[in-house]
């Protein structure tokens, strides 16, 4: 009884377990540490026959006579001085190895030299011809010059520069990339600039852009008391797209009916509204692409001749890709080219004239009595 009451009493107690030592697990995503090695140098040691200034890789880097390490692989050295003519050399640098260079300068004038980092880049002094880079220019006459570097797809750099007889000026320029960019211009200025449809303006003349996608745009530019004019931008080689143009006062309104009241129309691709009614305004002179559709897959298209002066009012017939019926946009005749009108003119004309004859049978004097004698007094 004594020991079953103790092994009941015992039972009662919770015994904690001596817990068991495990190795500290690595996270499976921690990275792996890696040591960084420096690149292997070597040493170029540099003199010249006189004090000179270092250029390596485009940049200064010190006097002669100079030690320094560069990374293994070829190196551009240029060693100036003014009153001489620059000595230029590709060298080699091993790892771990110490090489020599020493620059052999002959008496020299100056010279300008014009490199950059783009291929097929050009520059131009004083507004001559084009050149193409690297380019070193002797002969240079002393004062102030004008350059202009410029590469296919990247925008045109000008600057000026001071020159002096036996001075040697080095210019390594980059240049800026004209890949989706943009400038619009117009005469007069201040129009409003619209790229796929006409929700909100992206700014107003002069403007410039960045970002724009490499491709074919239709632009639209509205301005007060100006004709609204359609243009393409095309920047798909690269190149910055250019818009710049004179607004003109000459076009015709333009009104597109339709029949059904979620109708899109679009002008040049450019989406102009939607409803049974869209005016847009006078439109200058042209030629355009005319589309309307609907969600439902109807859809007509036809080119719209814009003349210089007065309305042009088109009507879209737009029915379901699956009907029978063939959608279709047709011109909406003029007023005065109806027969009604002229119906109704000719009831005018036909009532007015008869009234004419009338006012003007009560306008004539009255005939004198025969016999009597007519005298006109002063």
């Amino acid at each position: 009884m004594f020991a079953h009451s103790l092994w009941l009493i015992l039972g009662s107690f919770a015994f904690a377990e001596e817990p068991v030592a495990t190795p500290p697990q690595k996270p499976l995503d921690s990275p792996v540490e890696t040591e960084q090695k420096a690149p292997p140098t070597g040493t170029l040691n540099v003199t010249a026959t006189t004090a000179s200034t270092v250029y390596v890789d485009h940049k200064i880097v010190g006097t002669t006579p100079l030690s320094i390490d560069l990374p293994k692989g070829k190196h551009l050295v240029r060693i100036v001085a003014d009153g001489y003519d620059p000595f230029v050399r590709r060298v080699r640098v091993t790892p771990d190895m110490s090489q020599n260079l020493n620059g052999t300068l002959n008496i020299g004038g100056g010279t300008v030299e014009f490199a950059s980092p783009i291929p097929k880049a050009t520059v131009s002094v004083d507004g001559g011809k084009p050149q193409p880079l690297p380019i070193r220019l002797k002969n240079i006459t002393s004062g102030e010059h004008t350059w202009t570097m410029d590469a296919p797809r990247h925008e045109e750099r000008s600057d000026s520069l001071l020159f002096s007889t036996g001075q040697n000026l080095y210019l390594y320029k980059n240049l800026d990339s004209s890949s989706g960019l943009a400038t619009f211009d117009t005469t007069p200025p201040g129009a409003e600039i619209f790229i796929k449809n006409l929700q909100s303006p992206i700014g107003s003349t002069p403007h410039n852009m960045e970002g724009l996608d490499l491709k074919t745009h239709s632009v639209l530019l509205q301005a007060k008391g100006y004709a609204v004019a359609f243009r393409k931008l095309d920047n798909r080689d690269g190149e910055k797209g250019i818009i710049k143009t004179k607004l003109s006062k000459f076009g015709s309104n333009v009104t597109i009916s339709t029949n059904r009241n979620d109708a899109v129309v679009t002008i040049e691709d450019i989406e102009i509204g939607s409803g049974k009614k869209v005016s847009i305004g006078k439109v200058e002179r042209g030629i355009y692409n005319l589309v309307v559709t609907t969600p439902d897959g109807a859809s007509a298209n036809a080119r719209m001749n814009v003349p210089a002066q007065g309305s042009i009012h088109f009507k879209a017939q737009l029915f379901p890709s699956d009907s029978e019926k063939k959608s279709r946009i047709s011109i909406v005749p003029p007023l005065w080219n109806q027969w009604y009108f002229w119906a109704g003119v000719g009831g005018a004309l036909a009532v007015t004239g008869t009234s004419a004859a009338l006012i003007q049978e009560l306008n004539q004097p009255i005939p004198a009595p025969k016999g009597d004698v007519s005298v006109s007094l002063p």
